[in-house]
């Protein structure tokens, strides 16, 4: 019996019409490509504009916060030379003696007094997502940790870096790398894992080397720390001391009467921590240790080690793109790209200095005190912000709020003509004691009755006394004046700057969403390329004769 010539014909005419929109999606797709690359070639012309006006707004930045840090200077120098002194008593805790369940002692730590600030100056910058670089596939950002020397980056985010391959490239800049040098970017040769410790809280008070009780007679409290929770002090636990348990333990304090003149020696009873390895040297004054939680991060085995630390540094990881018309290769631009998600969220906050020069659709100057963010820059989902909405009678809660990013402050202290003092008893020989006076230092630690003030001296600890005050204050004066005469003059040059690369920036970011919404086109028909070539494999490799329509 003859075969049917007709059998499969309709499988075939489907197979053909799917090869048919395959050709059609990769023509477009190579046509969105082509165009994408002579967008970025115009988008680099504009981006290398803005990068050599942004280049002149560092050293302006740096000119005045420099100033600012002398300010900060003048005053350490007045206190370092003891004219005054920028130290006082500040109660910490109050301990009852568990023995007795009556009795009550304060401690005080000697403690640099509250700060005075200066506000430092920067250019704030706004990144959408559309702001980047199209020559490049960027396959994920991540915030790292990575010490200068060393090839193993931590992975500390909740970035989603499981798009990263072997020999991707590693850079914290496009524009001026920091951690490492362009032409020695690191590739990614290998993954695993990495551990640090995460702090929680602090504890403070006594060891002695070999013990494993240690004396809480400062912050913290056995309920902040748990079983489990790690000691990070080097220079006087092992890496993996933990706590294992609590307890009491009996400690002699020296007692202090200020006003008296006296101090005495009291015992008490105070809380302990129990801990698995002994102190391998002793605590003898009161010493706040930080305790936390070891956690394990991923990390990434590089080829080229750091060459400077980075610590929380905002990092990316890319591939170039070597052929961009081949559909199939995973160096394409559009290999790793998410057509679904937004051009604009999250944005990026953060700092014009060196190696971020460009970046932004808009840029401002701002001296809002705020601290400089872990990374160097911020994310904030601005879209999902309500700071735009109000109503008449109520208050809208911004779940959203926009993130605090600053260039931080030059912080310094002005300084009292009064010095903290600590009384020490000796023994007499005679039954007695003789009583002497000496200058605490940071971090010391006094102890008195509940309700008795700490001592301070009005006598400066420098001898010879110094002479040199009055002129001293003249350098603070005069810094202050420098501060706002370099403010007032490079302020304007910032500005100056700023609205130079205003349509500069606003031109580029109409460019970057013409450029999105090619790469996203581009991205789309690569999946549906990839979709259809799946159909066409499983319509070759089954068997559909019998159900062939007459």
């Amino acid at each position: 019996m003859a075969k049917d010539k007709r059998k499969g014909k309709k499988r075939k005419k489907l197979v053909k019409q799917l090869k048919e929109k395959i050709n059609l999606k990769v023509a477009e797709r190579t046509v969105l490509l082509e165009q994408l690359a002579l967008l970025d070639a115009r988008i680099d012309e504009v981006d290398e504009f803005i990068v050599k006006i942004d280049k002149k707004i560092p050293p302006l930045v740096d000119e005045i916060n420099n100033a600012a840090d002398a300010i900060k200077a003048a005053y350490a120098a007045r206190v370092t030379a003891g004219c005054r002194s920028d130290l006082e008593w500040k109660l910490e805790s109050t301990i009852q003696n568990k023995a007795t369940l009556g009795e009550e002692i304060q401690t005080f730590v000697c403690s640099k007094r509250s700060p005075n600030h200066t506000n430092k100056t920067g250019v704030k910058y706004y990144r959408k997502q559309q702001n980047r670089d199209y020559g490049t596939s960027v396959v994920a950002s991540f915030v790292g940790i990575i010490t200068a020397g060393h090839d193993v980056m931590a992975i500390v985010s909740n970035d989603d870096t499981s798009a990263i391959q072997i020999d991707d490239v590693l850079t914290d800049s496009f524009v001026q790398p920091e951690t490492f040098t362009i032409g020695e970017l690191p590739k990614v040769v290998g993954f695993g894992t990495t551990t640090a410790i995460q702090k929680i809280t602090e504890i403070g008070g006594f060891i002695s080397a070999g013990s494993t009780i240690f004396a809480q007679t400062g912050i913290g409290t056995t309920s902040s720390a748990q079983v489990g929770f790690h000691l990070e002090l080097a220079s006087h636990f092992n890496p993996e001391t933990t706590i294992v348990g609590f307890g009491v333990t009996e400690i002699t304090l020296n007692l202090e009467t200020p006003a008296a003149g006296v101090s005495t020696n009291t015992v008490m009873e105070v809380p302990s921590f129990i801990l698995s390895q002994a102190a391998i040297a002793s605590l003898t004054t009161r010493t706040n240790v930080d305790v936390g939680i070891k956690s394990t991060f991923p990390s990434l085995e590089l080829d080229t080690p750091a060459n400077l630390p980075a610590y929380r540094y905002k990092f990316v990881a890319f591939r170039v793109d070597k052929d961009a018309n081949d559909e199939y290769t995973d160096k394409s631009i559009d290999s790793e790209f998410d057509y679904t998600k937004s051009p604009i969220d999250p944005l990026e906050i953060g700092l014009i200095r060196n190696s971020t020069v460009g970046y932004g659709h808009s840029i401002r100057r701002i001296q809002n005190g705020d601290a400089v963010p872990d990374g160097g820059s911020e994310y904030w989902e601005s879209q999902r912000s309500t700071s735009s909405f109000k109503v008449p009678g109520f208050d809208v809660k911004d779940d959203h709020p926009e993130p605090d990013v600053g260039a931080g402050r030059a912080s310094y202290i002005i300084g009292t003509s009064s010095w903290p003092i600590i009384i020490n008893n000796t023994d007499d020989g005679q039954g007695g004691f003789n009583y002497s006076n000496d200058y605490a230092v940071e971090g010391q630690t006094t102890t008195t009755g509940l309700g008795t003030a700490a001592g301070y001296s009005i006598v400066t600890p420098t001898i010879p006394a110094p002479t040199n005050c009055a002129a001293l204050d003249t350098a603070i004066a005069d810094a202050i004046t420098n501060h706002q005469n370099i403010q007032n003059t490079n302020n304007q040059k910032i500005d100056k700057y700023v609205k130079k690369t205003r349509t500069l920036r606003k031109l580029r970011d109409e460019m970057e969403l013409e450029a999105w919404g090619l790469l996203q086109g581009a991205a789309f028909n690569r999946a549906k390329i990839e979709d259809m070539l799946n159909d066409t494999k499983e319509l070759d490799a089954e068997d559909f004769e019998d159900f062939d329509p007459d």
